[in-house]
């Protein structure tokens, strides 16, 4: 009898370990199949966010503007400007006081010189803003304004 005995506390232990060890394997398994989705998953949207970005256009960054009246009863915008870090913009258009000033020109060295026609509702003040325009139509959000006063 007591022979019997420590065979099936033997066998007990066996099995004990070997369903840990059956449990160890399930978990790893898991772990592993579900970093590997996730790894999936991650590239996936590295790729949607790169073509979301090397599609969209964004705008340049003034650096400085002087204003000027001219005789004609323009004003002249001189901008120092980033350039945007889109691919294929065309041009720079202008946005004086929140709208569009329909004029638009390519940047010269980091320069832009726009002509704008003036209104009497401008106040001597005007808000400049650009936007990027690529060469298939694409035009960015407007630029952060930057601020011109004549005196």
């Amino acid at each position: 009898m007591i022979l019997n005995k420590k065979g099936q506390g033997a066998l007990e232990y066996l099995l004990i370990i070997g369903g840990v060890i059956i449990i160890a394997i399930i978990v790893i398994f898991i772990i592993i199949s579900t970093s590997g989705s996730s790894r999936d998953t991650v590239d996936t949207s590295q790729e949607k966010m790169n073509n979301i970005t090397d599609s969209a256009i964004f705008p340049p960054r003034i650096k400085s503007s002087a204003c000027s009246f001219l005789t004609d009863g323009n004003v002249s915008f001189k901008l120092n400007v980033f350039e945007s870090p889109s691919k294929d913009v065309s041009e720079y258009c202008l946005y004086v006081n929140n709208k569009d000033a329909n004029v638009c020109s390519v940047i010269n060295l980091g320069n832009l010189d726009f002509n704008y026609q003036y209104s009497a509702a401008d106040n001597n003040s005007f808000a400049i803003n650009l936007v990027a325009k690529s060469f298939n139509g694409l035009i960015s959000n407007k630029s952060i304004t930057s601020n011109c006063y004549i005196r």
